[in-house]
């Protein structure tokens, strides 16, 4: 419409729609809120580390800083979280959530937003991701995590680096590709929220409460563990070696503590399966540095499958030998899964000395 003059010479540019910017300051969200919901979201990274499972113990990003959880008496898996289809498939919906629409769902149940500090509406996807990382400056001796508590915006560093706020409102502004064309670009907002609930917010936060419920459960509920230590498991000669070797018994050392936990009727593993195997072999037989030696170690899993392990051995002054097996060697063979140890002289093998190894988890 271009400019029009008032009555009194006063000139107003009514080209675009005219709004009363409500300069009142918004009602920020408290440290105490913040925590809460970073507790919520814990819940629910942990409940996915174990159900997915990336692995317990396992660390992986939500929309603060990066989770971890480690169970107590077990050696933690290692696997990392974005080999894993369900928990890249989490992150990305979560993280699109609050570029977005300005919460998660731990922000959904505490009733806080994160909007930019410039309109009041959602990061987007490459100031979230910013933000995420920003994070990284909180960690540092978590000064960047409790400055919320001093500083008049209740901003960590990562807000003040992204420019963002976080509000406490149920009614976040929409972003800008779902608002009205004819909403200001720049400048202070009109409104830091706005007039009505959003109409997929009931919904959203009815499926928060189930995530962060299950989450809890799984990651941090009632479980029964079962736990074995490191062994050494020996095997008997059912009968006298006459061979060359004349070998007299062996050992299988395994080093690595492993372990299962139940929830809510489902098992995860607590540990790798025993990486750390070497098995010893025992002889009184004289070899000579003519005779082509091999150690040989078979694995037998409950399920009847068997793998061979073979170690050329030439130290003929020698009467017992060890060696590292393969960290494969006991993954997946099953409680009630045996093994056996000889000694095999050009070709010729010898008497089988052999052992079992019921309950021993794998």
């Amino acid at each position: 419409m271009g400019a029009v003059t008032l009555p009194g010479g006063t000139s107003v540019d009514l080209t675009y729609p005219q709004h009363a910017v409500d300069h009142r300051e918004p009602h920020f969200a408290s440290w105490t809120m913040r925590v809460v919901a970073a507790l919520f979201d814990s819940a629910i990274a942990a409940g996915v580390a174990f159900l997915a499972p990336v692995g317990i113990g396992s660390q992986f990003p939500f929309l603060g800083e990066p989770a971890s959880f480690t169970f107590i008496g077990a050696a933690p898996t290692a696997t990392s979280w974005f080999l894993n289809t369900w928990v890249m498939g989490v992150v990305v919906v979560t993280m699109v959530m609050q570029a977005y629409l300005g919460v998660t769902p731990d922000k959904l149940l505490m009733g806080i937003s994160v909007v930019k500090e410039a309109d009041a509406r959602p990061l987007g996807l490459v100031r979230t991701l910013l933000r995420w990382l920003a994070h990284l400056v909180d960690g540092v001796f978590f000064i960047g995590y409790l400055r919320p508590l001093w500083n008049a915006r209740r901003k960590t560093f990562a807000d003040s680096m992204a420019g963002s706020v976080v509000l406490a409102t149920r009614r976040p502004l929409p972003h800008r590709w779902f608002s009205s064309p004819s909403a200001p670009a720049v400048g202070p907002p009109v409104t830091w929220e706005a007039v009505a609930t959003p109409r997929w917010r009931p919904a959203a936060t009815c499926l928060s409460v189930l995530a962060v419920g299950l989450g809890g459960l799984y990651g941090f509920g009632p479980s029964s563990t079962e736990y074995r230590a490191p062994v050494d498991l020996p095997c008997a000669m059912t009968t006298w070696d006459s061979g060359p070797a004349q070998l007299t018994g062996a050992t299988l050392h395994t080093t690595t503590s492993t372990g299962r936990v139940t929830r809510l009727g489902v098992t995860r593993q607590l540990g790798e399966p025993p990486q750390d195997v070497s098995a010893t072999w025992s002889w009184k037989g004289h070899l000579t540095g003519d005779e082509a030696v091999v150690l040989r170690l078979v694995v037998t899993g409950a399920d009847g499958t068997s793998t061979t392990h073979d170690f050329p051995f030439s130290d003929t002054s020698a009467s017992t030998a060890t060696m590292a097996v393969s960290p494969t060697a006991l993954r997946g063979v099953g409680d009630g899964w045996s093994w056996t140890a000889s000694i095999v002289v050009n070709d010729m093998s010898s008497t089988l000395c052999t052992g079992t190894a019921t309950g021993l988890l794998s």
